[in-house]
């Protein structure tokens, strides 16, 4: 699993698209007949994070991890303890969820003294769902990003 390349709390929006591994070889495919056709790519200006299986979506979506998501946007906690206070929950806990956001991108850490403060990356998350759903070869169940 790799998660967003660039971390830039500027404004943008992480796509969140769940693509099975055939949509991935297409996409990488048409880009490398574009380069040696001497096109000139522009990068994608918002980070995507591809998910292959919908176990792997529902896992990093499901409510503990969007109610943490929101507690960081609406309180802005200035360390994992303060985000443990506001959502009513252990801090341990609380840093398991978070680590797990973190390695796929959807939240970052400062590091301020001893503290850790937890921060959103982005303003928006936009997940994408194309029908029919991708049939992931023996329930393939990872994960693979693009930025720029």
């Amino acid at each position: 699993m790799t998660e967003p390349d660039a971390i830039d709390p500027t404004g943008r929006t992480l796509h969140i698209r769940l693509a099975g591994a055939d949509d991935e070889r297409e996409s990488t495919s048409d880009l490398l007949e574009a380069l040696d056709s001497g096109e000139d790519i522009e990068p994608e200006s918002d980070p995507v994070l591809r998910v292959e299986s919908l176990a792997t979506l529902g896992r990093v979506l499901r409510e503990t991890n969007l109610e943490l998501l929101d507690a960081i946007a609406e309180h802005e906690p200035e360390s994992v303890r303060a985000l443990a206070r506001a959502v009513d929950r252990g801090p341990k806990e609380v840093l398991e969820n978070l680590n797990e956001l973190e390695d796929y991108g959807l939240m970052a850490f400062e590091e301020d003294g001893r503290a850790k403060r937890p921060y959103l990356p982005y303003e928006e998350i936009d997940i994408d769902i194309q029908y029919p759903l991708p049939r992931s070869a023996g329930g393939l169940d990872s994960v693979t990003s693009s930025a720029a």
